[in-house]
């Protein structure tokens, strides 16, 4: 008796809800599904590595996460991102099924015969629509938010495939626009809030980073870049997904992006970038409160990590000049196009809120090579100007002149990759512990996956890669922090799951991997089994 009244109680308050109300308008309709009915939530950090998610566990910084670990039966598990170990490719594989969707977070593309950049729309929607024809989209019906692919979701805001702000605004009845601001006051004012301390927070970084040395332009622009992914963005994202477990959508997922950010910029393991990770672990606190206050659906929470991250030092302040003049120079050339990021990730990020319809001029060259680089991993494209028997000359001079630590390519034939360092010519996947280091945490995947992306169809004539096994690795753009190499940092995720959740090694080595986070997902009740 006592029990029913406290349920009907708290079906009575949830029912009336600001967030019930909001969702009743007509353009975002309740789905009405059985009761008990299963959902799925998917919570990813961006680019927080296994080491550093445990790292700040032990310092306080996910007090929410710690208890999920010790009171509520969730474990962790160690996930392979794979190569590259960037969102793009991560979320190919998680979303579709399908790996090393693209070799690099920019290259040149053979079939679309342009530069091909995942900060473009145009882009990454090209490359949806080549991958997305025949696979079962994990996302189906439900609701992506911050992603770079919307996964099949019925709703995607805030990712490269769609549009942000202006798009949002334009759709939305002007009465409902105002009645969600009235009944999210309390977030509005949390925003204001946040913001206000984060902008402090912001002026004296900005301060601090001239202190040490770094470019007063682009510690200026990191200030309102920082504002809008770190809070604006965490805290929209927080509303529209709470907000869709009301609703019961069957699946919703989110990628909080204000760590990866902030360690762009500063580096991995610096504190700025740790403190972001409270501001997310408070965040989500908020969405599994709501998944339990759904009267449409009885969720389960993920929270996990698309790839982590490896603190880098700049190639221009290494070397005192930019890698496509030390690859022009090295191949003896005038560089006629290029795709230059000097401000690194960071800067680029925050148009996910205001994305832009063009994207700039990134025809094919009159004279090679094509120098693409956007982080640790690269690719250079030479056309027709470097002869079979001159490659390897190549190779050495890109790593002895340009100085560039690891280069490799598909030139020891199929099935193998050639590479060079500053400690000779190897060949994979023999060589791999002279490679990449006896100590790292995943060398037979990597070795073979580099393999793999040597021989990619879109693959340039060479990767040029920052990884050093030995001291600071480097990034070709201006950024402290960087990801979508092949260092262990890099490809060593978490997943942090409830302890019933079924997820299983796939391959010859059994690791886990962000595919076995898929097929763990499409195996929850109410999914089919993934097409293999």
């Amino acid at each position: 008796m006592t029990a029913g009244i406290n349920r009907f109680m708290q079906q009575l308050r949830t029912r009336i809800t600001r967030t019930i109300r909001a969702v009743r308008n007509p353009g975002r309709p309740r789905r009405r599904q059985p009761e008990n009915e299963p959902g799925l939530v998917m919570i990813q950090i961006d680019g927080l590595s296994d080491a550093e998610f445990q790292r700040a566990l032990r310092q306080g910084r996910l007090p929410f996460m710690n208890t999920l670990l010790k009171k509520q039966k969730y474990k962790k598990h160690t996930l392979y991102s794979g190569l590259p170990s960037s969102t793009p490719a991560v979320q190919g594989e998680l979303f579709y099924g399908v790996r090393q969707a693209v070799p690099a977070f920019c290259y040149y593309d053979r079939t679309a015969g342009r530069i091909f950049s995942m900060f473009e729309g145009d882009d990454v929607r090209e490359i949806r629509d080549r991958i997305e024809p025949g696979a079962d989209g994990l996302l189906k019906n439900g609701s992506a938010y911050s992603d770079i692919y919307g996964g099949g979701a019925a709703e995607a805001n805030f990712c490269m495939t769609q549009y942000g702000w202006p798009e949002i605004i334009r759709n939305s009845p002007p009465v409902k626009l105002v009645l969600l601001m009235l009944l999210h006051f309390i977030s509005l004012i949390r925003i204001a809030v946040l913001a206000g301390i984060e902008f402090v927070l912001a002026v004296f970084d900005l301060f601090r980073g001239l202190i040490n040395k770094k470019e007063f332009r682009m510690e200026l622009k990191f200030v309102p870049s920082r504002i809008a992914v770190c809070i604006i963005m965490r805290e929209v994202l927080v509303v529209r997904s709470t907000m869709d477990l009301a609703r019961g959508l069957p699946i919703v997922h989110l990628n909080f992006l204000g760590y990866d950010e902030q360690a762009h910029r500063r580096g991995p393991d610096s504190a700025f970038a740790h403190w972001t990770l409270k501001g997310i672990d408070h965040a989500v606190k908020r969405i599994c409160s709501a998944s339990r206050r759904s009267p449409a659906r009885t969720y389960n929470v993920w929270i996990y990590s698309d790839h982590g991250q490896i603190k880098t030092v700049p190639y221009r302040k290494q070397t005192g000049e930019s890698v496509h003049t030390a690859v022009s120079r090295v191949f003896n050339q005038t560089m006629t196009t290029k795709y230059d990021a000097p401000s690194g990730v960071q800067f680029q990020r925050a148009r996910m809120l205001h994305p832009k319809r063009h994207r700039p001029e990134t025809r094919p060259p009159d004279r090679p090579p094509i120098v693409t680089a956007l982080g640790p991993l690269g690719c250079v494209n030479l056309g027709t100007t470097c002869p079979a028997d001159k490659r390897n000359v190549m190779g050495c001079a890109l790593v002895e002149q340009a100085r560039i630590p690891l280069v490799f390519s598909a030139d020891d034939g199929p099935g193998r990759a050639a590479v060079w360092t500053e400690n000779g010519r190897f060949s994979l996947p023999e060589d791999a512990e002279a490679v990449l280091g006896s100590d790292h945490p995943f060398l037979q995947e990597v070795a073979d996956e580099m393999v793999e992306l040597a021989h990619h169809r879109q693959a340039g004539d060479f990767f040029i890669c920052g990884f050093r096994p030995q001291g600071t690795s480097i990034s070709f753009p201006n950024e402290y922090g960087s990801h979508g190499g092949i260092s262990g940092a890099e490809t060593a995720a978490f997943a942090l799951l409830p302890g019933n959740v079924p997820l299983h090694g796939k391959g010859k080595h059994t690791t886990l991997r962000i595919g076995s986070l898929r097929a763990a997902a499409m195996m929850q009740p109410g999914r089919k089994k993934p097409t293999p």
